[in-house]
This record gives C-alpha cells, structure tokens and sequence, in this order.
C-alpha cells in the first residue's frame, strides 16, 4: 500500500509538471503532437513521436 500511495503522489507531481511545460507551449503544437501520438498508438509503422530525431550538419573536416 506504502508504494501505491507513493506512486500516486508522484503521478499527481509529474502531471503538474506536464501541465505548466504545456501551458508554455502553443495550443497548436500540443494538438499536433497528440495526433502524431493518436497515429503511431493506432499503426506503430508510423513515425514514433516519442524518437527524438536528431538534425546533424555535414562537417567533413569531423570525424564521426
């Protein structure tokens, strides 16, 4: 019981988190991002919102 009343307690704290970075972005990229998660729960060989996709500039003097 000690646990699930933990875990309750720190579900409540992360969705007041969740909230206020939400309250920061636009409306209309939260939409946009719950579609995209909406999609990929619905067929998984949709690109996975939860990826972070990085954007790399080609620097060829860099090694990998």
């Amino acid at each position: 019981m000690k646990n699930l009343h933990e875990a309750r307690e720190m579900a409540e704290k992360c969705r007041k988190i969740c909230d206020e970075i939400e309250d920061q972005i636009e409306s209309e990229i939260i939409e946009e991002w719950r579609a995209m998660k909406h999609d990929w729960e619905c067929d998984v060989t949709r690109p996975d919102p939860y990826k972070l996709i990085e954007k790399r500039r080609s620097n060829p003097s860099h090694p990998r």
